[in-house]
């Protein structure tokens, strides 16, 4: 995924730490936060890596969170 695709899919960052070209996005909600790293490819920057607070039971992003994320950045249904 894009920096461009993580914007509309999860909106604006809370926190965006920036070393060189790389970059680290946090997203937060009330439960959790995540944490995206970006990495230049073909001069565009691309999420290479994930991880979540609390992480997951399998793997370092927790799906919960993850899904949370998408969940407070959809619009309401009406």
């Amino acid at each position: 995924m894009n920096a461009a695709d993580l914007r509309v899919a999860i909106g604006a960052p809370a926190f965006v730490r920036k070393d060189g070209a790389d970059q680290m996005w946090r997203y937060d909600t009330a439960g959790c936060k995540a944490f995206f790293f970006l990495y230049p490819k073909n001069g565009t920057l691309s999420v290479r890596h994930v991880e979540t607070l609390p992480r997951g039971k399998k793997w370092a992003a927790d799906p919960a969170c993850l899904n949370a994320l998408r969940a407070a950045a959809s619009p309401p249904v009406s």
